[in-house]
């Protein structure tokens, strides 16, 4: 049976078949749709120009569907419907002068109408202009070529943006620039900018599965996890699952969800899906458990003491696993396998890079109390060595590669510095590191592994992103992506705590409290906020509150408003940073959080691991969190560090 349709509309054949029926007309004597007029016929290299164009008999009407137009094979800046046959088309820049076809593209029906030299360009380009990817597609960590004209032969000066994320340059000349896919990119228009001259858009598509969302992103060991995504495989078998690098099984999937369990021995960290060698995004996981922990485990004796790498030792204490890959054990920051374990011995192999250190042991992410330290007798190993970056200059945020030896695929066993300042970590491998450049300034990048650093290699730091807005905080300038900015302060009762003396917004030396300190150092920031950003401000104890609901504009009254409020702040009780955190977060739009505090978190969560999953699982649009100790050390200093690291931010101690 066939059914018949009118003028433009779908022809179904028993087969299945889909065809196009124009007016009654046989398959024989059916009009081909074409392009009339195009008016003017000509426009500048630039681009920019409005071009009307009248297009006869074509199925689609316009003022309903929209067609695609293209000049020269690049799509038009925007598309406007005057007629059901009729539309006006911004042209997009050429790499030349001289004709192009013109292409009319429907996008409710599968027809098109092309006229050949349609539409000429005049003038002569003097703008970078991007021809070709080569290839158009691929997953995170792919080599792409742009290739083009106008480009700057000196890699620093080419800016190459994938859907907005920078990416790492490894090579260019007038024509062509060698780049990477960065992390954290998406599908989109990849562009060049030369000396702040803008490029042409030219599409990308980064191909591989994308994890949307982890059901709980908080559990423990052998705890059922759903990951929810697309691009996944049907097929269990076909899904790598990695919980910060630790393999998990796959029990059940389809192409828009992942069942899984916590594998043991994994941290907490990062979850990625792998899909026929395309790797996903990250997405952060917990280890722990929301309810009353167990005990935290102790340390109390190590035997031997010392010996060479690779001996095995026996570590005495309590509340360890049973399970000796439940047991996350570290030897001067590395990583040391446990062979055996009981509630009070773990046996371990001794790192074969590992250098006289400390000896750590966490369970379930619960850090063992104690302190023990390993000897070890033979000859150390080669320290990091760095032979190139990729690319020696850079703004935050920039992807960058490290080539080198004496690496670690473990990248918790790595700490790379961009000028003393702590670098977040993609990925790793033995002779290439993937990072991500932290606010910082020019100077030396070094890799340590286990208490060996390499030489430095120099890196400049070209400042903030062009264009990007600045918030000034305790002396430091950092950059605000979008316009707006969310202060979060701690007031609990140890701010009250004396500092000593600094010199105020009023040039005046005085002693003050921490409290009064950071009160000064705020009412400073948001009065040089300039009147296109938008603020807010959460304090918190064990509870929290804000000045207002939202952002608001920094206006004066607005900023005459936060200054009596910030004034009016007490210092009493506990500290819930994690929860204060999450509050500020909750506005999706804010992409800056500038958090203060001066002690560790003990309410609202279970310990620190408990508050760093509160924050990082409610960063859902990945803001960027700097954070401020105030006489930060030991765990309490690393986990402002962990959180400024793990959302590219920066950590800065007040001293005084």
């Amino acid at each position: 049976m066939r059914r018949r349709a009118e003028r433009g509309r779908l022809l179904v054949g028993a087969a299945g078949v889909l065809t196009i029926a124009m007016a009654a007309c046989s398959s024989g004597d059916r009009l081909q749709p074409r392009i009339e007029t195009i008016s003017p016929e000509s426009g500048d290299v630039a681009g920019g120009d409005p071009v009307t164009i009248v297009v006869r008999d074509f199925a689609d009407d316009f003022t309903v569907d929209l067609p695609e137009v293209e000049f020269g094979g690049h799509p038009s800046l925007s598309i406007t419907a005057l007629f059901r046959d009729t539309v006006v088309a911004t042209t997009p820049r050429a790499g030349a002068a001289g004709p192009v076809d013109v292409d009319v593209r429907g996008t409710a029906m599968p027809h098109s109408a092309r006229r050949a030299s349609g539409f000429t360009y005049t003038g002569t380009p003097q703008f970078p202009f991007i021809t070709a990817l080569s290839p158009p597609i691929g997953p995170v960590g792919t080599e792409v070529d742009v290739q083009g004209q106008f480009f700057s032969p000196t890699p620093m000066e080419n800016v190459v943006r994938f859907n907005g994320i920078a990416a790492p340059i490894i090579a260019s000349s007038a024509t062509s620039i060698l780049t990477v896919v960065p992390g954290g990119a998406t599908s989109g228009p990849v562009n060049v900018e030369v000396v702040g001259v803008p490029s042409n858009d030219v599409p990308f598509i980064v191909s591989g599965p994308r994890i949307t969302d982890l059901s709980p992103a908080f559990a423990d060991y052998g705890d059922a996890v759903t990951i929810t995504g697309e691009d996944f495989s049907p097929n269990p078998s076909d899904n790598i699952v990695r919980f910060h690098g630790t393999l998990a099984a796959v029990t059940a999937s389809t192409a828009t969800t992942i069942d899984t369990n916590v594998p043991a021995e994994c941290i907490t960290g990062p979850v990625t899906v792998e899909v026929a060698g395309l790797v996903s995004n990250e997405v952060w996981f917990c280890l722990g458990s929301l309810s009353t922990p167990p005990p935290t485990p102790t340390l109390i004796s190590l035997s031997p003491p010392s010996g060479p790498a690779g001996a095995s030792v026996t570590i005495t204490g309590s509340d360890f696993s049973s399970t000796p890959s439940e047991n996350v054990v570290r030897l001067s920051g590395l990583r040391a396998a446990a062979t055996a374990a009981s509630p009070g011995t773990l046996t371990v192999d001794v790192p074969s890079a590992a250098t006289t250190g400390p000896v750590t042991v966490s369970v379930g992410g619960r850090e063992a109390t104690g302190s023990l330290s390993y000897t070890v007798t033979s000859p150390p190993p080669p320290p990091p060595a760095i032979s190139a970056l990729y690319a020696d200059a850079g703004t935050v945020w920039d992807s960058v590669w490290i080539d080198g030896i004496e690496f670690d695929a473990d990248p918790t066993n790595l700490r790379v510095e961009f000028d003393g300042e702590p670098a977040r970590i993609s990925s790793s491998a033995d002779t290439s590191i993937l990072v991500t450049v932290p606010l910082t300034s020019t100077g030396l990048v070094t890799v340590e592994r286990g208490g060996q650093t390499s030489a430095g290699v120099p890196f400049t730091f070209t400042g903030p992103p062009a264009g990007m807005g600045t918030v000034d905080f305790f002396g430091r300038t950092f950059p605000i992506p979008g316009d707006r900015v969310i202060y979060v302060i701690d007031t609990s009762g140890s701010m009250f705590f004396t500092f000593g003396s600094y010199v105020d917004r009023f040039g005046n030396t005085v002693t003050g409290t921490r409290l009064e300190l950071v009160q000064d150092r705020l009412i400073s920031s948001i009065q040089a906020l300039p009147g296109t950003a938008r603020f807010n401000i959460f304090r918190y104890a064990c509870n929290n509150s804000s000045w207002s609901s939202q952002t608001d504009p920094a206006d004066a009254a607005n900023k005459a408003s936060a200054e009596t409020w910030i004034l009016g702040m007490m210092a009493f009780g506990g500290t819930g940073t994690g929860p204060a955190v999450s509050s500020a977060l909750q506005e999706r739009q804010n992409e800056t959080v500038l958090l203060v505090s001066d002690g560790q978190p003990n309410c609202g969560a279970s310990g620190t691991l408990g508050h760093t999953c509160v924050i990082l699982n409610a960063n859902d649009q990945d803001a960027v969190i700097h954070t401020f100790g105030i006489s930060a050390s030991g765990r309490f200093r690393e986990f402002l560090e962990e959180i400024a690291r793990n959302t590219n931010g920066s950590y800065t101690d007040i001293v005084p």
